[in-house]
């Protein structure tokens, strides 16, 4: 569960996922968009990815091998 960086509220909601090439970045990854129902930030979480031995796989998971 996300908790909010300005309200700290516990109810953020996902609103959807992009590849990294629809926000006009280099590389591949997914920026996951979430919002905060209590003060209405939106938030942004970069997640690039890598390839290993033949399979993309996002950053945080290619190193718990």
């Amino acid at each position: 569960m996300f908790e909010c960086f300005h309200c700290l509220h516990r109810t953020v909601v996902w609103q959807c996922d992009y590849d990294f090439s629809d926000y006009g970045m280099d590389g591949d990854g997914i920026v996951h968009v979430l919002h905060c129902e209590n003060c209405g930030a939106d938030i942004e979480y970069y997640v690039p990815s890598r390839e290993v031995d033949g399979e993309v796989k996002a950053e945080d998971e290619s190193n718990k091998a």
